[in-house]
């Protein structure tokens, strides 16, 4: 008699390798489509807002040569002057080169950024399902906020280096983490040059940047990777040309900025822009922000739970290790500007540390991800005003000729 084959065995045996497949196609249609609804709603009117100062400045730097821009050279007026604000020359490198092929037209100065607002959405699902120890969910609700931020929409339309900024941080923590955990050449170099790009875009980066190179001193001290410590020093000295002609940015002649030094209204201000955007009244959100901040801290919290069975002491492991990741993503970054606020008020919007928002995403999902295993009533009342105001806040931004 014949017998069964040895692939139908393995199926029967193995339901849960059949619903892992179906799953994980699953997941590639999801992300897919998340994709192409980024795109679509990054695209949109992309050209019908007026250019505006900060976006002519991008078109000035980049309309010089690459010499000129890496130097620090802009157009003002008939003049060409040195450029000292913390944008370093990367982003308009790439602009240039853009306006090179397709001109330079209101859509083409902003699809640049169209591209890393998109690009960020996969990356933020790649990033959630390492962190999460090969579970994608929180990676997956992560996408979907990245999709639907209203922050995301309003600077991937926007000329100017946030989104490519957020894009390259968080390519640069990923590539880390990949270099620490599997001691490969191609992983360090391929951090280097990442980090080295993501510097040389804006100095508001070097708040990551210090994260990072902490995650290498704990790598260092506890695996003993020591080829870390060089790749540190090779982008601190790549970076050392972009960085002393910007340090003239911080000298005493720059005016005091006292009313953007207030930090309980700055927290409360990046907190809200993470969530809804710059397209709602922030003041009428404040209990809803500050509960959205206490489902962060529900994810990072879970993160440390549901790890492998240890069998001494008959419960689940706990690790910390995504948890703290995640908390000094956001909180070194914010940390750091404060320091910096100390000698001179520097901070004129959330912008300036909208580096740290794939991480808050990654905290939210986890939230998110928690809460829907303890109660599918609980997790709709928190995702509805979560989604509800996302959108209400991108049709806002995107029907609204107040933002024209």
């Amino acid at each position: 008699m014949r017998g069964r084959p040895a692939n139908a065995r393995a199926t029967r045996a193995c339901p849960e390798l059949v619903l892992s497949e179906v799953e994980g196609r699953t997941r590639r249609v999801l992300i897919l489509s998340l994709i192409i609804l980024a795109f679509a709603l990054r695209v949109y009117q992309l050209d019908a807002k007026s250019i505006w100062l900060d976006e002519s400045h991008s078109l000035s730097r980049a309309s010089l040569d690459p010499l000129s821009i890496a130097s620090g050279k802009q157009i003002l007026g008939d003049r060409i002057i040195q450029d000292t604000t913390p944008h370093v020359p990367f982003y308009f490198i790439l602009l240039h080169f853009l306006i090179e092929l397709a001109g330079d037209s209101d859509f083409t100065l902003r699809f640049l950024s169209v591209i890393f607002g998109v690009l960020t959405v996969p990356l933020i699902y790649f990033i959630g399902k390492k962190l999460c120890h090969g579970h994608a969910r929180v990676g997956l609700w992560a996408a979907l906020l990245a999709t639907f931020s209203p922050f995301y929409l309003w600077y991937s339309q926007e000329a100017r280096m946030y989104m490519l900024l957020v894009f390259l941080g968080l390519l640069s923590v990923y590539c880390l983490l990949r270099a620490i955990g599997e001691d490969k050449a191609g992983w360090y170099a391929t951090y280097a040059v990442t980090a080295t790009a993501m510097l040389y875009t804006s100095l508001f980066s070097l708040g990551l940047f210090a994260f990072e190179g902490l995650l290498g001193l704990l790598a260092i001290w506890k695996r003993r990777r020591w080829s870390i410590l060089a790749i540190f020093v090779i982008i601190s000295l790549a970076f050392l040309p972009g960085l002393w002609p910007r340090l003239v940015w911080m000298g005493p002649e720059r005016p005091q900025l006292e009313e953007y030094n207030y930090w309980p209204g700055i927290l409360l201000d990046i907190l809200n822009s993470l969530n809804f955007g710059l397209s709602l009244d922030p003041t009428r959100l404040t209990l809803l922000n500050l509960a959205l901040l206490v489902l962060v801290i529900i994810g990072l919290l879970s993160l440390g739970q549901d790890r492998p069975f240890d069998a001494a002491q008959d419960r689940p492991q706990r690790r910390w290790d995504s948890s703290l990741l995640l908390l000094g993503y956001v909180s070194i970054p914010i940390i750091s500007l404060y320091l910096v606020t100390l000698r001179l008020p520097i901070y004129r919007g959330s912008r300036y540390l909208m580096i740290i928002s794939p991480a808050y995403y990654l905290g939210l999902a986890a939230g998110l991800v928690a809460l829907k295993r303890r109660s599918r009533l609980i997790f709709l009342l928190c995702l509805s005003p979560i989604l509800g105001g996302m959108l209400l806040s991108d049709y806002k931004y995107l029907v609204s000729p107040d933002y024209h």
